[in-house]
């Protein structure tokens, strides 16, 4: 369950995509970011984080 002020990130360049249902609201608000299929997403991994 995503509560508000969550954020979800979630990739799915080959799938068929994600479903939603609405619980308790009728208020979606959402921002989609396209990233094209190979591209820098300029991360870097912090390694003294593992």
């Amino acid at each position: 369950m995503i509560k508000p002020g969550t954020v979800l990130l979630a990739e799915d360049l080959k799938g068929k995509g994600h479903s939603w249902d609405m619980v308790k609201s009728k208020v979606w608000e959402r921002l989609y970011i396209p990233i094209a299929e190979d591209a820098d997403d300029f991360f870097i991994v912090d390694k003294d984080q593992d």
